[in-house]
């Protein structure tokens, strides 16, 4: 088994009077993976190899390549809505989720959490993800910050776990693409420097600060007629 991603990217960034900040990119990429699980017992001592089935190579390669590309929209203001800076910010980008070795892998392994068998599905589609956000920040010069996002991702062709054929004392599960998926939410972060309760504690709380974040998300995967006999179709 083993995987190759070689690439190259181009990104502009410029900023117009202080006002509008652009930035855009492009990445390429080609993937190569390969996983090919042999089957000891097809050994064959008169060439001293394990014989590889027919189409079993072919399937145990994945070559792709693409580009993907970003862009990012900001405006800037100083003094506004009660924050030293503002900036308020849109953004879209194309990358891609690829199956990892355990996934494309035919080989059987026993999950360490749920002790079921667990056997890769060769032939897997990588995910291409589309993702749209917003996101406006608030910062002031004391160093505290607080930012509200919006995000949406549709997917093409997610990676899902799936039960395959088995029994109840013995489960399988195994991963196939689905159709469609997407994921949305918001997102809340902030930062708040603890400098200002220094007069009642003392100046060793300088340095000190709070921060957190908040993500609600929401996702659903159509998984279609590709796996068998599931309950759900739709998660």
């Amino acid at each position: 088994a083993g995987q190759i991603t070689e690439g190259w990217y181009g990104k502009v960034d410029a900023t117009w009077q202080g006002t509008w900040r652009f930035a855009a990119g492009v990445r390429y990429e080609e993937f190569r993976q390969a996983s090919l699980a042999i089957d000891q017992l097809q050994f064959d001592p008169a060439i001293g190899q394990a014989i590889i089935p027919p189409g079993g190579l072919q399937d145990a390669v994945l070559i792709t390549d693409d580009y993907y590309p970003s862009v990012a929209v900001t405006w800037i203001q100083q003094s506004f809505m009660g924050a030293d800076d503002f900036q308020l910010r849109a953004g879209f980008s194309q990358t891609v989720a690829r199956p990892d070795l355990r996934e494309i892998s035919a080989a059987v392994y026993i999950d360490p959490l749920t002790e079921s068998r667990i056997v890769g599905t060769p032939g897997l589609d990588p995910s291409d993800i589309l993702n749209y956000d917003a996101r406006a920040e608030w910062f002031w010069s004391t160093g505290d910050s607080f930012t509200i996002s919006l995000f949406y991702k549709d997917i093409e062709n997610p990676i899902e776990t799936v039960q395959a054929a088995g029994t109840d004392d013995n489960q399988v599960l195994t991963f196939i693409n689905a159709d469609t998926g997407e994921v949305y939410g918001i997102e809340f972060e902030f930062l708040k420097d603890l400098g200002f309760t220094s007069k009642w504690v003392g100046d060793w709380i300088n340095g000190f600060f709070v921060s957190g974040n908040l993500t609600l998300s929401d996702s659903e995967i159509d998984i279609g007629q590709k796996a068998l006999s599931l309950t759900n179709d739709t998660r």
